[in-house]
Order: structure tokens, then sequence, then C-alpha cells
């Protein structure tokens, strides 16, 4: 053992008192690490061991307090216990949910395996399907017909979470991802994970202040913990199981007796938090190799919002940074655009393209506005790079759209006449961020992305981007970059 070695384990033993290695990022990390090697009852507490389900790929029982040789009740070995913290990015969508999860240290995510039955979305894609008969709950069977599950917790922002109505379902097929997902990663690494946290996302934007965003983000924010706690219920241990047909299931007075118990063990879940969905596809951005420095611009395009971002990528000090200036989030999304198409209605067709792409050069406006009485910063925007991401991104009208508007309506060309053309691309996440689990790789590696809101949402918030500020932009000295009434900007990029 050299003096590093020796160094590691004295810290080691000070902080947590036990031979394992905890992780020192908080006060709460620590406790629940603790909890979790003191006593197996303890995985209902803190961050501690999630439930699999009955059926499922991996079940566990209790923690290994990392010795591979020790045997479970059922003869099988135990599997070593992690030492990091399991990050579980959620893209809950409106046809869809997908996942992300990566160990704390890891600079690659995981793309985990999708537990339903569909018939066109890509192996990562779990339908957002929940449907009751004949007293049992079906979790992520597409060929049964999708759920309003987001759609209705969008639309009641202003409501209480309940554990009754169609909330339980909310709150089961968020359960049942999270289950499916943990078990998924810890068949992929081959570790148990005492401890993990889940980053859930919220069709907002972070520059809303509105009454209905901040609901929406407390209704989503507590739907995440409750099903957190469901999770790591018993009964919801006892009763999930995978369905014949594909998906899960659980008995309705399974479920019904889980949420009661979830309902009161509230005060015991910690690690959950929720980012803006315009936020995540950039910090997926800010943490792809492939993105140099520059001004960027993303729209995300799911089934039933567009969100659009624009954000600054600089290297300071060799790390890189990115910096958000706007967002919006506005619907409707690609199903509207999918019903009017087999309405045959070609005019509201393009009226609805038309829309994505005005909420594009508005967003874009209000970024830029912030800099461009700067000369040095609003410089940085004149080779402003567009990218598409999100489902809604394959269509080709939609391309289409983008490419039209940039040729002959796009706000950068009116603000830097002579600067080079800007070009809608598809955002592209390559293989050193993002590692299949059991899968076999797409055929079309460009469904990937559908994935970009998933994985930035698989990294921990301190690795989260930071807000625009004026004292975070390094004043340059000299006249503004356009002056006079007449100015495009003036004219039409204001902020508003």
């Amino acid at each position: 053992m050299d003096v590093f070695d020796y160094l590691r384990r004295l810290i080691r033993s000070r902080d947590s008192g036990a031979d394992a290695p905890s992780d020192p990022l908080t006060a709460d990390d620590r406790a629940a690490q603790q909890r979790h090697t003191n006593s197996d009852a303890a995985s209902s507490a803190g961050e501690g061991v999630a439930p699999a389900p009955r059926g499922s790929r991996t079940q566990r029982s209790g923690s290994s307090n990392g010795r591979d040789a020790a045997l479970r009740s059922d003869g099988s070995r135990r599997r070593k216990a992690s030492e990091d913290l399991l990050v579980i990015g959620l893209d809950f969508g409106t046809s869809s949910s997908k996942c992300v999860v990566r160990r704390l240290r890891d600079k690659e995510g995981v793309v985990t395996a999708a537990g339903g039955v569909s018939t066109d979305l890509p192996w990562f894609a779990t339908p957002t399907a929940a449907h009751v008969g004949d007293g049992v709950v079906r979790l992520g069977d597409g060929t049964r017909g999708l759920s309003n599950l987001k759609v209705e917790a969008m639309e009641r922002w202003s409501e209480p979470i309940r554990i009754e109505g169609s909330d339980r379902l909310l709150l089961a097929y968020l359960a049942w991802r999270i289950t499916d997902a943990l078990a998924e990663a810890e068949r992929h690494f081959n570790l148990e994970f005492p401890r993990w946290a889940v980053n859930l996302g919220v069709p907002i934007a972070f520059f809303d202040q509105s009454e209905k965003s901040k609901g929406m983000q407390e209704r989503f924010l507590c739907a995440g913990r409750l099903a957190v706690a469901l999770a790591k219920t018993q009964e919801w241990k006892d009763g999930l199981s995978t369905d014949q047909a594909g998906g899960a299931r659980i008995a309705e007075p399974k479920l019904a007796s889980a949420l009661c118990r979830a309902s009161g063990m509230l005060e015991d879940v910690e690690g959950v938090r929720t980012m803006p969905e315009s936020v995540a596809a950039l910090v997926s951005m800010q943490h792809n190799p492939a993105m140099g420095d520059g001004s960027y611009s993303i729209v995300d395009l799911g089934g039933s919002t567009c969100d659009v971002s624009t954000a600054m990528i600089r290297t300071v000090a060799g790390n890189k940074a990115i910096e958000i200036y706007s967002d919006s989030c506005e619907q409707p999304g690609m199903f509207e655009l999918e019903r009017k198409k087999d309405a045959a209605a070609a005019e509201e067709v393009e009226a609805l393209l038309d829309g994505w792409w005005r909420q594009w050069k508005r967003t874009w406006g209000m970024g830029f506005d912030k800099d461009r009485r700067n000369r040095h910063a609003a410089r940085e925007w004149k080779k402003s790079v567009l990218l598409l991401a999100g489902g809604g991104s394959l269509d080709e009208g939609v391309r289409t759209r983008f490419r039209r508007g940039l040729e002959h309506e796009s706000p950068v060309a009116q603000v830097f006449p002579s600067g080079p053309p800007v070009r809608a691309q598809t955002y592209d996440i390559p293989n050193q961020v993002l590692r299949m689990s059991s899968s076999p790789a797409p055929k079309c590696r460009e469904r990937f992305l559908m994935l970009a809101v998933a994985h930035g949402l698989s990294f921990h918030h301190r690795e989260w981007p930071k807000w625009y500020a004026p004292a975070t932009v390094k004043a340059q000295p000299g006249p503004a970059l356009h002056d006079g009434p007449s100015d495009p900007v003036d004219a039409g990029y204001s902020g508003r």
C-alpha cells in the first residue's frame, strides 16, 4: 500500500467510521450511506436501496456490505455495493419516457432498455401508457394505446398531487420507470447502488416565472418524490411483476396500499430534483465533446411541447462551461401536427410549423438582446448554431421549415449581414458519452436525438449550467454593436 492509498483509507475511515469509502458530497449523502451500511432494514430511508420488481432482471435483498461472496437467502450471490451515487435521468414524455443512468464520476451515461411494449418506438423508449382493467393496473403496454398522463399533469398544474384517481396511474408509471432503470443499471454495472438520485424533466421554461410555471414545477416535484417513496415500499416490491404481454402489472389493492404507505414516507425521501426540459438539452450539450465554444440554440420538439433555449459555451481553464441566456416552452407539439396531417389540413399544418419557427426567433432574440450592447460578447453570436432535437425533429416538414426560414428570414443574418449562414442541424450524441445497456445498438443512430433531455438529466445537479447574469459577462469598452432606431435588433428582437 502506497502513501496515497493509506491517506485515502484514513480519510474514508474518519468520514464514515467504516472500511467502505464514503462519497463526500453532502452530509445527507453520508448519512444515507451510513444507514445502508448499519442495517439491511434501512432500505426505505434516505436514498436507500430501490426495489426491483418480482420477475425483473435484477432482484436484491438488503445490503452486501461490499462482500462479493455473500449469499442471499435464495442462495444466489449478492452484488458488491457500489460506493458511488447513481443518478437516474428520467425524461417523462407525452408518448414515451427515456432513461439514462450515470455513476457520479463517470463521463459516460448508460441508456437503459425499455420495459414496455410498442410497435413503432425505438428500443430505448417506453410507451407512456397506464391502463386499468379487471382490477389490475398495466404499465407500459403501448399496444393498448397511450395515456394522457403528462398532459393531464400539465393541465392540472394548480391542483395538488393525490394518491387516487388518475394521479395514482401517474405515480405508478413513474415508480415503475425508476424501478426498471435502477434494476437495469445494477445488471449493467454488476453492482448494487445503496444511494441513488432522480432528476425529472418538467415542461416549463426556466426564465418563465409565472404562477403556472411555478405550479407545474411544484406538481412534478411532488409526483417525483411520491414515486420514489412508492418504489421503496414493500407492498410495491411484492406486488409489481412483469406482464406476459410486456411492461409491468400490479393489482389495484396492492397499489392503493403501497400509495398509502408512500404518502407517509415523504419526509425520508431525498435526492429528487426537477429540471426544465428546455435546460436539460443544454446540459447534454455542455458535456458533449463534439460541441465547441460558441453560441447555440436547440429546438427540442416533443409530443406536447416545443422547448427552445439559447446558450453560450466557453472553455475556461480547460473546462467547458455553458451559460443559458433564454428559453421558452410552448404548446402544442408533434401530436397536434400529426392530427392536422391526418385531417389533411395543409394550411393549419403550415401555420403550426410557422409558429415553432417564430418561437425560435423570439427566443434567440431574447438571448442576443442581453449581449447586443456589449461589442465583445455580441460578436460571439455571429456564428450561432441551430440544433434540432426530440422525436419531432425527425419529421421532414419540420426540418424543411427551419431550413427555409434560415435561408430567407434568419434573425442572425439581419443582425450580422456579413456573417456566415446559419444552418439547421440535428443534434448528435456521440458514442463516447452514451453507452448501451444490454440491448443492441439502434439501426438508425439518428434516433438518439430523442435522448438529449434524458442525457442532460443524468448529470448530478452540481454539474448543471449557470444562468445568464450581467456580472458574468466580461465588459468590453466601446460603442454598442448597433446604434439607431432602425436597427433590426431594436425593431424586432428587444426581448419581447
